[in-house]
């Protein structure tokens, strides 16, 4: 079966520099609110240079999988199968 789980992305705007990926979730609205909390941290000169959006992963997990995004996140990385590619949910 397929899931979909959403992270924030914290991503220079220039291209170069440190990308943040944080809060798997299951649910797109609450990735959405955790996007825009992430958007208002930021200093006005740190907005200048960042682009913060919401990543729209499709995973494949089996039928009875009852793990949080968080764990099944976690083990994609640590086994190298998490899905690069991703929808793109602007929240600025």
């Amino acid at each position: 079966m397929t899931k979909t789980i959403y992270l924030v992305y914290d991503v220079p705007s220039a291209g170069t520099g440190d990308w943040y990926q944080s809060k798997p979730t299951y649910h797109k609205f609450e990735a959405i609110r955790n996007a825009r909390i992430a958007w208002e941290y930021l200093t006005e000169h740190e907005k200048s240079k960042r682009y913060v959006y919401v990543g729209a992963h499709t995973v494949s997990v089996p039928e009875d999988d009852v793990r949080a995004a968080s764990r099944v996140y976690k083990d994609m990385m640590d086994d190298d199968t998490w899905p690069a590619d991703h929808d793109v949910i602007t929240i600025q």
